[in-house]
């Protein structure tokens, strides 16, 4: 048989399964929504081990099942995944993490030659992909198809089966119960990151989306991981006008009333007769704490407090190339709090990437 004949052949094969996957349709075994997720033992791609728990604790988090770093359709999902879902999830303090039945090994493949940010992990014996309801097996003819290009299911997989998932996108909640779940039988199709991000945001409890001038969009996921990582309510890039603090980036569940371009006047030159806390960052040129403005002489009442019930503040001047006070990046929340050295650390460090991108672009705090 010539080459391109027996290269016509397997294609067949493949899309002869293909074929019969669609007729076929999602299966009913395909777990429902309100479905808690087991706790399984996985695989880093490093080969140590992490319990399901720990890895989707307390964090909403989007599960990729895919088949493995052999499979062409995989990685072009992934690739998709990585560039037009990852950097959204990320703002909206959402983990993205792939699943595949693959060694180790195989997961290193996955992320490195397709370059991705994300988890990936291993899932010995699919045992998520049962719990789902997803596992699947290619055909008899399309193993003998696979097998005359080089590939070995048995030897791919951690567990030495042929067992796979069919490609599945669920969104899961804090708590671990499946919110929404989306089944694509035929393996050449993938879910839409669009249409993942639209169940995002219609099925988890995230705080408030992130958002930014075009010049800061790149500290929107440092901002949303921060609020996160500290607990509050708030993280924030504010602009210093003559007469206003005015939003440049917002991130956390106060991005609900704290939207880009909103302005509030500084009492040193309006009506109002308590600074605002961001004022007096800018006016002292100095980090600001304050644990509770209630039971503060100069801070209580502000209107931060009044308007928001945010009474805690922490926040540190941003200065252009001159060394002129331009701004601030804060953190806000609703409790009085204390802020450790790693959580100082953490808004230092978001203070230096602001100053980094206002010295290449001045006007980046402005839009």
């Amino acid at each position: 048989m010539r080459e391109s004949d027996r290269t016509a052949a397997l294609l067949e094969v493949f899309a002869a399964e293909q074929r019969a996957l669609e007729a076929s349709g999602r299966p009913a075994s395909v777990a429902a929504p309100g479905l808690h997720v087991p706790t399984v033992s996985l695989l880093h791609a490093d080969g140590t081990q992490v319990a399901s728990d720990d890895l989707f604790a307390n964090k909403p988090t989007v599960i990729v099942f895919y088949r493995g770093s052999w499979c062409p359709y995989c990685n072009m999902a992934l690739r998709a995944y990585e560039k037009n879902l990852f950097p959204a999830l990320r703002a909206r303090g959402v983990q993205l993490i792939a699943i595949s039945p693959q060694t180790p090994e195989g997961s290193v493949a996955s992320r490195d030659d397709n370059e991705l940010g994300f988890t990936v992990v291993s899932d010995p014996g699919n045992q998520l992909a049962a719990a789902f309801g997803i596992l699947t097996a290619p055909s008899t003819e399309a193993l003998g198809a696979q097998l005359s290009l080089g590939l070995d299911l048995r030897e791919a997989n951690a567990d030495g089966t042929v067992g796979l998932p069919m490609p599945t996108v669920a969104i899961v909640d804090e708590e671990r119960i499946v919110r929404w779940i989306d089944v694509q039988p035929n393996y050449a199709k993938r879910t839409e990151p669009g249409d993942i991000l639209d169940a995002v945001n219609q099925t988890t409890r995230t705080p408030g989306r992130a958002d930014s001038t075009p010049g800061l969009e790149s500290v929107t996921s440092r901002m949303s991981e921060l609020a996160q990582a500290l607990g509050v309510k708030s993280c924030l890039v504010m602009r210093s006008e003559s007469d206003s603090m005015v939003v440049a980036a917002t991130a956390g569940a106060g991005a609900d009333f704290y939207r880009i371009g909103d302005a509030g006047p500084k009492a040193a030159t309006g009506d109002a007769e308590v600074p605002l806390y961001c004022e007096r960052v800018v006016d002292s040129g100095d980090a600001v704490f304050i644990r509770d403005s209630r039971n503060d002489e100069v801070f209580a009442g502000n209107a931060d407090e009044v308007e928001f019930g945010l009474t805690n503040y922490f926040g540190l001047p941003v200065r252009n190339t001159l060394g002129e006070v331009v701004g601030t990046v804060c953190v806000l929340d609703d409790s009085a709090r204390d802020y450790d050295d790693r959580a100082r650390h953490e808004l230092e460090a978001l203070r230096s990437d602001v100053e980094a991108i206002i010295a290449q672009d001045p006007s980046a705090l402005s839009g």
